[in-house]
């Protein structure tokens, strides 16, 4: 602990000012205003600044976290500060001698020292040092209290504010060698430069307990690498005592502003030089800068080209030379062309200047050399030159450059280099002129002659100048196809014709002289060309035709003659390879087979038939040889679509037809398809060795039996009351191509033929046509009667068709309950019968009658609903009125039969017993009256009425048989007239029940039936 406090207390008083330097160290720069300038730039804030914060008391732990005696606010601009950017609204954080870029969380309690320790002399570690620029540390707050503290401010506008940052009236937390002083910190923006200001120029420091050693010098953040420097406030005598702070303010920051780069021309124009020669021409760089805040030293610090390779660098600014302000230096630059036209390039020059430090002149220059240039590079390019003659070719030369275009010679190259030669060849052209150059083209073979010439000159762009020259000899050829014409047997007397092309496959065009026939015989016909016909060009033909009609057996031959164009060859003794031209003609006459066919005795007719598909038909077919020699037949050929169809019987090939004579073959066909069976037969052979065929047409056309039936089924589940009958026609139609008669057979029963709708069922129905057969349908029976209608073709062919007739017997078969009721004599009584309609079709109830012993029974005889649909139930209400007590009353309600075949008439029976009351219900009394519900009996809600003569009060109650009351149903005062009660009897089990009204002395009662 005592060492702590030791080390705390030698550390309270040293001065530090740390700040950051975006460049080298050898670029910090310690700027020290006058004390006039101090006077001005210091002022007091706070009368109008932001107060961070009440330091009063605040002792020497500015950094120690452990006590956090530090506040902060809001960087207002952006800041560089030792080698890092913050940003604006990032935190400054600041205490009682300092003010931090970075909050310097705690390494240990003695982090605070870290500003003011030079480690190499105390020995700390370096990592100690936190982002901040501090004076003193270990202040509070002074005198007059509640001014005393740390105000700051933002001043100016965007790019160029201020921070201020001001300690007022601070003191000594140890000692009073401070006194009570004030001072400032100023940060600028963009220049990132940090202003020092005192109030006054020296801070007295007279505690001599502490030893200087430690306090020798200011450090720059305690950093010892390159960026930063270290100010020493040592006393020149070097004793050791306090020292005081500099005695003017200081700035430290950026290199100053004022070392300026200028660079003179902005373009550097070397002029027009001929290839081959050169020309320097120089730039001047210059520091235009100033020496206000001291000596201010321009470095070049390198010097490039860029762009074309014709200029390069003479001499330059060594890069270790400094300009003083308004020295110059020379760039030499040479300019060599190598190529004519514009050429440009770009000097660039780098240097240490604040406000320009680089800038780059545009340098360019004219190469001036001859130059060629032609109209073609391309002679004689399809033209076609005859053998033995020359074509002249012209080249245009022009020179292009400004001097002069001097032509060397011309060097002709490739393997027909022999055929062209030169005819004039210029030798000056002067700059802008033309001149022309001529070569001739001889050839002395046909075809192409490739080749090229160099015009040889002196030209930068073109010195060896190739031309192609790309002639063709032309010449033309004669082909005669084919050589010789031949005819082999042909028949004595048969006028045969073949054609002869002649063609040019030379390149030139081929002139037919003349063309004749040469024959003894006159066997032979020939049509010559004439006109333009004897002018063949390259590459195309004519045709002549030659007709040979032997007069008579054995050889006969012919010679056609021709004389061209085509010239001599270019041999030491030419050859004429076209004067004469000849073309061989030979024939043979001979005898000839003539081959037919008669189908049905009519020659060449071919077969045409009818058959019915799938049935087999067929015909004799007699091949005849009416010619002078015999035939082989060597094969017999069906093709065509319906070629399978057909079959061919009655020879072995190969056989033989003599002349004049015939053979007999069969042909059959079984068609396949509806319609044409369309194929040829082709019999094929030789006569004379000589190939011989005949082809007959043959076609059958397939007939197709077919019918149909509508409707199909028949009665498609149609409702038949039985009883009576239905009649339903069918049509059976004749889709056929066969004219076809149809009967109609079904099982006897329910169904029959209804024969007076057939007046005549076995007509013949023609393709399209229909016959109609009527079925009767009579059901005996209720539901599904199903049975099989056979309609049976007269044609083989067609399968009998079997017709599902498919009726339905309609019948209502009707159920119903048998009720019974006991009551008390004098009451009145309703029931309802129950009727289920239990077959398929609806029944309408017919009038009822009544079968009594007494005449306690009545009904209207309405049935609801009416009619009763099929599988639905219906009612019917029955009035009851017994007169005697204890008496067993029967009766029995019958229904007309609708239905005799199926069902019988209906009869529901019913009885019942009148129980022992003396007394009948009454159900009227002067003046009322109580009616009896509706239905009854009922399961669930049954209705009743109820007469009043007057309003009255009255009660409404049910009781069963023995007289007890089981539910008051309504009571209270009435209007006069009828009113209707709608009472539910859900709760009721079923049985017989009594409803009572009761008003003063009248008592009304009615039995009514619960039935569950």
């Amino acid at each position: 602990m005592k060492m702590f406090n030791s080390l705390r207390m030698r550390l309270a008083m040293v001065v530090a000012l740390i700040v950051l330097v975006t460049s080298t160290a050898s670029a910090l720069r310690v700027d020290k205003y006058p004390v006039s300038i101090s006077a001005t730039k210091f002022t007091e804030l706070y009368g109008s600044g932001n107060r961070i914060a009440d330091i009063y008391n605040q002792a020497y732990y500015p950094y120690n976290p452990s006590y956090g005696y530090y506040t902060q606010f809001a960087l207002p601009f952006n800041f560089t500060f030792d080698d890092k950017a913050y940003s604006a609204g990032s935190p400054l954080y600041c205490n009682t001698g300092s003010i931090n870029f970075t909050y310097w969380s705690s390494i240990s309690n003695y982090a605070w020292w870290a500003p003011i320790i030079d480690p190499s002399n105390y020995g700390w570690p370096a990592t100690y040092m936190p982002n901040g620029v501090s004076i003193f540390s270990g202040l509070q707050a002074g005198s007059p209290t509640g001014q005393s503290g740390i105000y700051y401010q933002t001043t100016g506008s965007s790019p160029g504010r201020i921070l201020t940052v001001e300690w007022y009236q601070m003191g000594n937390y140890y000692g009073s060698e401070l006194g009570s002083a004030s001072y400032e910190i100023l940060l600028y923006e963009t220049s990132n430069v940090i202003e020092f200001v005192y109030e006054k120029n020296s801070f007295a420091m007279t505690n001599s307990s502490y030893t200087p050693y430690y306090y020798k010098n200011i450090g720059l953040n305690g950093d010892l690498s390159p960026s930063f420097v270290q100010l020493a406030i040592l006393n020149t005598d070097g004793t050791n005592k306090w020292y005081s702070t500099p005695s003017t303010n200081l700035r430290l920051g950026q290199p100053p502003i004022n070392v300026q780069l200028s660079s003179s021309p902005k373009t550097l124009d070397m002029g027009s030089v001929v290839l081959g020669t050169s020309v320097n021409g120089s730039a001047v760089v210059s520091n235009v800068g100033d020496n206000k805040n001291g000596p201010a030293m321009l470095s070049i610090k390198s010097v490039s080209l860029t762009g074309d390779p014709d200029f390069s660098l003479v001499s330059y600014p060594a890069s270790s030379d400094s300009l003083s302000v308004g020295s110059t230096r020379n760039i030499v630059v040479k300019f060599s062309p190598t190529f004519d036209g514009l050429r440009t390039a770009v000097l660039t020059i780098s240097s240490n200047g604040r406000d320009s430090a680089t800038q780059t002149i545009a340098i360019k220059g004219i190469g001036l050399a001859a130059l060629i240039s032609i109209d073609t590079n391309v002679l004689f390019k399809n033209k076609f030159t005859k053998m033995g003659t020359s074509m002249i070719g012209r080249i245009l030369v022009t020179s292009t450059g400004v001097p002069d275009l001097k032509i060397a010679g011309l060097n002709f190259k490739g393997i027909d280099a022999g055929e062209y030669s030169a005819v004039k060849v210029p030798s000056i052209i002067h700059g802008g002129q033309t001149d022309t150059l001529l070569i001739a083209y001889t050839p002395t073979k046909e075809g192409r002659h490739t080749a090229s010439v160099d015009i040889l000159n002196n030209s930068l762009n073109n010195p060896v100048l190739p031309v192609t020259l790309w002639g063709t000899g032309v010449l033309p050829h004669i082909v005669v196809a084919p050589n010789p014409l031949l005819w082999d047997s042909i028949v004595v007397g048969l006028d045969t014709c073949k054609k002869i092309r002649i063609s040019n496959p030379g390149t030139d065009t081929l002139l037919i002289k003349s063309n004749t026939l040469v024959s003894n015989d006159g066997d032979f016909i020939y049509t010559g060309l004439s006109g333009a016909d004897t002018i063949i060009p390259p590459d195309k033909f004519k045709e002549v035709t030659v007709c040979f009609k032997p007069l008579s057996k054995g050889s006969r031959v012919a010679r056609l003659r021709l004389t061209t164009n085509i010239i001599k060859t270019f041999e030491q003794i030419p050859r004429d390879t076209a004067g004469q031209f000849l073309v061989d003609i030979r024939g043979t006459g001979v005898p000839f087979g003539v081959m037919t066919q008669k189908i049905g005795n009519v020659e060449g007719a071919g077969w045409t038939a009818e058959s019915i598909i799938n049935s087999d038909i067929c015909t004799k077919d007699t091949v005849w040889n009416n010619g002078d020699a015999d035939i082989l037949v060597s094969s017999m050929t069906l093709s065509g679509a319906a070629k399978d169809a057909y079959k061919i019987s009655g020879q072995n090939l190969p056989f033989i037809i003599k002349a004049k004579g015939y053979a007999v073959i069969t042909i059959c066909c079984t068609p396949t398809t509806q319609g044409q069976n369309a194929a040829q037969l082709t019999i094929s052979g030789s006569s004379s060795e000589k190939p011989i065929s005949s082809v007959a047409a043959l076609n059958v056309k397939g007939l197709l039996v077919c019918a149909t039936v509508t409707p199909n089924p028949v009665f498609d589940k149609q409702l038949i009351v039985e009883g009576s009958d239905s009649t339903i026609c069918v049509d059976v139609t004749n889709c056929g191509d066969v004219p076809t008669s149809y009967t109609a057979s079904i099982p006897s029963g329910d169904y029959s033929i209804d024969v007076t709708n057939n007046p005549n069922p076995s007509a013949v129905v023609a393709p399209g046509a229909k016959a109609t057969f009527c079925i009767k349908f009579h059901p005996s029976v209720m539901g599904d009667i199903k049975t099989t209608l056979t309609v049976t073709p007269s044609t083989p062919e067609l399968t009998p068709l079997a017709i599902p007739v498919t009726g339905i017997g309609a019948c209502a078969q009707l159920t119903s309950n048998t009720p019974t009721v006991s009551g008390d004599a004098g009451g009145h009584y309703n029931f309802q019968i129950s009727i289920t309609n239990g077959g398929n079709y609806p029944w309408t109830p017919g009038t009822p009658t009544i079968t009594q012993s007494d005449n306690a029974y009545s009904t209207d005889g309405i049935v609801t609903p009416n009619p009763i649909p099929a599988g639905q139930n219906g009612t019917m209400t029955v009035k009851f009125d017994p007169t005697q007590t204890t008496h067993a009353y029967t009766g029995s309600v019958t229904f007309p039969n609708a239905f005799p075949t199926c069902s019988n008439a209906l009869t529901v029976n019913f009885d019942h017993t009148t129980g022992t009351a003396g007394v009948a219900m009454k159900s009227e009394q002067a003046g009322f009256s109580l009616g009896q519900n509706y239905p009854n009996p009922f399961g669930a809600v049954t209705t009743f009425n109820f007469t009043t003569p007057t309003e009255a009060a009255i009660t409404l109650s049910i009781s069963d048989l023995t007289g007890h009351q089981i539910k008051t149903i309504t009571s209270g005062n009435v209007s006069a007239g009828d009113h209707m009660v709608q009472f539910d009897a859900s709760e009721l089990s079923s049985g017989s029940y009594v409803i009572t009204l009761e008003s003063g002395n009248v008592k009304l009662a009615r039995q009514i039936i619960v039935m569950k």
